[in-house]
């Protein structure tokens, strides 16, 4: 459906393509298309640091802009509430293998990430939003966090 007009397909500045815009073939129409290309190398290390403009601060912030990075851990721990077979066939294990006084025995989850804000409040509000959403299950897990600041 989509063929590349060969007059222009070396042209650096643009290409033009010809491409179906109807859904029923019998009214099909091509229609001609015309896509830019970038003439400049986008490995051009100096012209990106040249034509960045305001957006989002992960991508275009300035290296005299440093924004604090965070590194939190999350633990996800089931419930009291709830049956950890996992624990069970765990502290099972122990004892065949000869590791005695264990009375207690629950498996849970780490999870570690590293994130920038603008400050700690704003990093534990994101991380405290993931953990809730993402990371545990409210219906079953609790968790824990912790923020500190790289």
């Amino acid at each position: 459906m989509a063929a590349v007009d060969s007059a222009r397909a070396g042209s650096p500045k643009a290409a033009t393509e010809t491409i179906s815009r109807a859904t029923d073939r019998r009214t099909a129409r091509l229609v001609p298309v015309t896509r830019c290309r970038f003439q400049r190398t986008v490995f051009n290390v100096q012209s990106a640091a040249i034509e960045r403009t305001p957006g989002l601060s992960r991508f275009n912030n300035s290296r005299s802009e440093l924004v604090p990075r965070f590194q939190a851990r999350v633990l996800v721990q089931l419930r009291p509430s709830v049956l950890d077979p996992a624990g069970e066939a765990a502290s099972a294990a122990a004892q065949r293998l000869g590791v005695d006084g264990i009375a207690h025995l629950r498996i849970g989850k780490a999870v570690e990430l590293e994130l920038e804000a603008p400050d700690e409040a704003e990093a534990r509000r994101r991380v405290e939003l993931l953990s809730d959403r993402l990371l545990a299950n409210p219906v079953i897990e609790n968790w824990t966090l912790e923020l500190s600041q790289s």
